[in-house]
């Protein structure tokens, strides 16, 4: 009798994760289950930096802005008067219950950058260089998701992007009442990977920039 082969699916994921997916299912399966690596390249060295100088900034680690948030002075001396939380990591289990970000029940993980308490409202900050896509908005409503799952008592939630090389910032407020529809939006959103055993792929334009495709050495044949 020949050995039954194990099904390899994606159990867990965060916004990264699903974007992977939703671009191309093959790209997700290279990169979360099969953990192929992805080599890094100038424009993730700067976008690391820059969120390390906004970390250090709004903690007080740095006294003088840096020229890659100048687009934003009264902002980021806001989050630091409010003495903002950074880097903060929030997960949560197939009930949407809190646990360790390492525990075996992780189903959700949210990364926040930067996000503020005033009585029952919270301010949730997300720092991107580069441009901005439409699906911003989406990492926007998993934000909101977070915080309202985190802090049952807030009412209102704000959650905003910063484009900090281009000086846009867009927000999008929610409030407590939000919390059943967002919970279904993501729960209907991820159900195609969260089930998915083939990761058939998906050849679009970006192919053209994806270090898997065979001209790079890569598994995809597309």
């Amino acid at each position: 009798m020949s050995p039954i082969a194990k099904v390899m699916q994606i159990t867990a994921w965060s916004f990264s994760r699903f974007m992977d997916y939703f671009r191309c299912p093959a790209l997700a399966k290279y990169k979360h289950v099969d953990k192929l690596r992805e080599p890094g390249n100038a424009a993730m060295d700067n976008g690391s930096l820059v969120h390390k100088q906004a970390e250090d900034f709004t903690n007080g680690k740095l006294k003088t802005l840096p020229l890659s948030l100048a687009r934003f002075p009264k902002e980021f001396a806001a989050l630091k008067k409010a003495k903002a939380i950074t880097e903060c990591q929030w997960c949560f289990d197939k009930n949407w219950e809190p646990v360790g970000w390492f525990d075996a029940r992780a189903w959700c993980r949210i990364k926040v950058d930067a996000h503020a308490l005033s009585g029952t409202n919270v301010t949730i900050i997300d720092h991107k260089t580069g441009k901005e896509h439409d699906d911003h908005q989406w990492q926007r409503d998993l934000y909101a998701l977070g915080a309202l799952l985190t802090y049952p008592y807030a009412t209102i939630v704000k959650a905003s992007h910063w484009y900090l090389d281009i000086g846009i910032a867009r927000e999008t407020v929610y409030r407590a009442t939000d919390l059943p529809r967002l919970k279904k939006e993501w729960v209907d959103r991820t159900a195609n990977m969260l089930r998915d055993k083939r990761f058939a792929p998906s050849p679009g334009r970006h192919c053209t920039w994806c270090h898997f495709r065979s001209s790079n050495g890569g598994p995809c044949r597309f």
